[in-house]
This record gives structure tokens, C-alpha cells and sequence, in this order.
């Protein structure tokens, strides 16, 4: 399924269609602007940014430094996903090719010759 988005509060105006993807465990989110927004449970059909809470003060955070328990940990991998932005980079080939190919360059070439 996919869903239109507006993100009304960074930037008003701005949509985009983006597809409706599923956690294993059954949690509905989507991928916008490198940021994901989660399915509020308690007001249809709103997606919500997805955030976790690690304390306010340092004692708060100095208590999680065990680290998480299993179930803890897969409940916020659920929620905001892997640490990482995902983003296509091309080979050293095409990139040469991508970029030597312009048409700048081939104006260069045909000017030398």
C-alpha cells in the first residue's frame, strides 16, 4: 500500500508518495525525508516521528549503561530501525562514467582535438 505524506510541520507543502512498509512485528511505518514516522495506534491513520526516550538527566542515562534487555532492544529496533541512512552509491566505474560522459567534457574533448 502506499501513502500520500504531508509533512506540515518542517516544511509546509511538501508531500510525496511513499510506500507503507512492516516491521516483523506487525509495526506499520513509512520512510520520509530520511526520517521515519510510525503509526499512531491511538488516532487513525496518523503517522507519528518515531523518537525513544534514553532520560533527561545524567543519572537517567548513566542507569541504562548495561545496556539494553533483549526484548527492550527489539521493541526500539521496531520503532526507529538501524542507525543508518540508506542512499545508493555508485561504483567507481559509473561514477567516472557519469562524470566524464557530461557534456561539459565532451565540449572539452571535441575542442582539444
Amino acid at each position: 500500500k502506499y501513502l500520500s505524506y504531508v509533512s506540515s510541520s518542517r516544511r509546509p507543502g511538501r508531500s510525496d508518495t511513499v510506500p507503507v512498509l512492516v516491521t516483523p512485528h506487525g509495526l506499520k511505518y513509512v520512510m520520509f525525508e530520511c526520517t521515519r514516522y510510525v503509526l499512531d495506534t491511538t488516532v487513525p491513520g496518523k503517522f507519528s516521528a518515531a523518537t525513544v526516550s534514553v532520560g533527561v538527566s545524567r543519572a537517567e542515562v548513566c542507569a541504562g549503561i548495561r545496556g539494553l534487555d533483549p526484548r527492550e532492544w527489539e521493541a526500539r529496533w521496531d520503532l526507529v530501525g538501524p542507525n543508518a541512512i540508506p542512499f545508493h552509491v555508485d561504483s567507481l566505474l559509473d561514477a567516472a562514467k557519469k562524470e566524464f560522459c557530461r557534456y561539459y567534457y565532451v565540449y572539452q574533448y571535441a575542442a582539444l582535438g
